[in-house]
């Protein structure tokens, strides 16, 4: 009987959506389909999906899918939501699939935890001032001002829960094959949005920088989607450090199947001809060192010359094929490549200016937080942001974009957005937790080596201790702040460490159990793992 009443209940749910999503089409009402389809995926997160949840928000993050409504959503920002409504579903449903390890207080958590909670506190605090005493009234918006905090602190607020509750994943042996095909099929879709930006004439620079350009982004009409136009250069180098940390256990990689070999190399090519592509000089740099210190610290002198091998072949290319590269290949694509070339192009003017700009963007930036003492001090948030069609106005005048950039608090360099946004209390708080999370990374991996954990711990764990160092270096820089993605990879260790731990002490029971015959009872490796019990 009950079965007969869900099924009638879903039928006539089913029946009501067609219809009204048969008028809402019929009327060409396309944006409220797509919120209504964002809906319906929610709903069905929450039904079942929830259980996929790491699996769907590395997806997300490694795709680039950003959300259009009026306003902007970055995958990061709303992955980081995701992964605070898993919190709250686990919690109320009673459904954790794992306790708290003990792997946590070995790695020392608890210091992360205290001091994500204080920058927590402090941002309240900050926002709280900015909001009651803004710094500039007439030149503020709340919704900004949410935007800027959500961005910040949402992470935080997502990593200071997952260290404290009992909030894991449940990770099956298969974490870094599943990996594998989410970094695959992410570059995938990013080539794919390359070379779709590039048949619509997206040269190289800034969209908004080119009045002339009919770019039409990547568009994913169910949900009202695109696909982010920069994607490509974290993900690039991203597949680089994952595929070659895995292609460097000789042990992990012999046991998998060729299927799983054949994708990983695959990753491993398309994530340098991606760094390449990006337009992005940091992505192809950040490859190469990737490469050169995994092969360094894992002693493959055959990766090595193989990489060295690889330089040389991109420095011949570009030389030989300069030519091309200057004339025919979209500027994209070009600016890269001018570093080894022998003949520069235009596009090596377009780099030039880019540096400069950067350069005046970070010293402006830092001398508007030093002159007043309350930037200096606490920092003074947002300004409203200039709409798409100002911007455009304003983009042939150096002085009034470099005020666009700064007002935003988007100084394309962690350094400066932290201390105008959040002033030097808070940047050196948000710096404190950012080492602090690389310091969790590089004591997780040698916590796992030394007391016997998988070897996907091992591995995760190394290669986010070196992608999270050499991140805060380049953010610093000429990067952004750390997001969704560190703290999905915090939560992914602590449920690995979890599982572990659950296995093996089920097999300590059941070896005890099995201790009262002796004679039927063959040797056990179990008790190896000295950081256990």
């Amino acid at each position: 009987m009950k079965n007969k009443i869900t099924f009638v209940t879903l039928l006539v749910v089913i029946s009501i959506g067609a219809l009204f999503f048969g008028s809402v089409i019929g009327q060409s009402r396309f944006v409220d389909l797509s919120l209504y389809g964002l809906v319906a995926l929610f709903f069905l997160y929450l039904s079942f999906l929830y259980k996929f949840t790491w699996q769907i928000v590395l997806f997300l993050v490694w795709s680039g899918v950003n959300l259009n409504y009026g306003f902007r959503l970055s995958s990061q920002q709303y992955a980081a939501a995701i992964l605070l409504v898993y919190g709250i579903i686990i919690f109320l449903l009673r459904k954790n699939p794992y306790p708290n390890p003990d792997f946590l207080k070995r790695v020392n958590g608890k210091s992360l935890f205290i001091w994500s909670g204080i920058l927590l506190f402090y941002g309240t605090l900050t926002f709280a001032l900015n909001k009651t005493m803004p710094f500039d009234g007439g030149s503020y918006n709340t919704k900004n001002m949410l935007k800027a905090y959500a961005s910040t602190f949402a992470p935080v607020l997502v990593l200071f829960f997952a260290l404290r509750m009992p909030y894991t994943f449940r990770v099956g042996k298969n974490a870094i094959s599943t990996i594998i095909w989410i970094l695959a099929i992410g570059l995938v879709l990013n080539f794919a949005n390359t070379i779709h930006l590039f048949r619509q004439g997206y040269g190289g620079m800034s969209i908004l920088a080119d009045e002339s350009a009919d770019v039409g982004m990547f568009y994913i009409p169910l949900i009202n989607a695109t696909l982010g136009v920069f994607t490509m250069r974290v993900l690039a180098p991203t597949a680089v450090i994952f595929a070659f940390a895995f292609l460097c256990q000789p042990g992990w990689f012999r046991a998998q199947t060729l299927l799983l070999k054949v994708l990983a190399v695959s990753v491993l090519g398309l994530g340098l001809l991606g760094s390449v592509v990006s337009g992005g000089r940091a992505a192809v740099l950040l490859a190469l060192v990737y490469a050169v210190i995994i092969a360094l610290i894992y002693r493959r002198v055959i990766l090595i010359f193989a990489a060295m091998c690889l330089v040389f072949l991109v420095v011949l290319f570009a030389n030989i094929f300069s030519k091309f590269i200057n004339n025919d290949m979209p500027v994209f694509v070009a600016r890269p490549l001018q570093y080894v070339m022998i003949e520069k192009g235009s596009s090596m003017r377009t780099i030039e200016n880019s540096s400069d700009y950067r350069s005046t963007l970070f010293i402006e930036a830092l001398k508007e937080w030093k002159d007043d003492s309350r930037v200096f001090l606490f920092g003074r948030s947002v300004y409203t942001a200039m709409d798409y069609t100002e911007v455009k106005k304003i983009v042939g005048d150096k002085e009034s974009f470099l005020m666009v950039n700064i007002n935003s608090g988007t100084c394309h360099a962690l350094l400066p957005s932290v201390l105008i946004q959040y002033g030097i209390f808070g940047g050196l708080l948000y710096y404190l937790v950012y080492c602090m999370m690389f310091w969790f990374f590089l004591r997780s991996y040698q916590v796992a080596k030394r007391d016997g954990y998988s070897e996907e711990l091992k591995i995760i764990s190394f290669v986010l201790a070196l992608s999270t160092g050499l991140g805060i270096i380049t953010a610093t820089i000429g990067g952004s702040w750390f997001g969704a993605f560190h703290i999905l990879m915090v939560i992914l260790i602590k449920s690995i460490a979890a599982r572990d731990e659950m296995e093996y002490y089920a097999a300590q029971k059941a070896e005890e159990k099995d201790s009262t015959f002796p004679l039927d009872s063959g040797p056990s490796s179990i008790g190896t793992r000295p950081g256990f019990a």
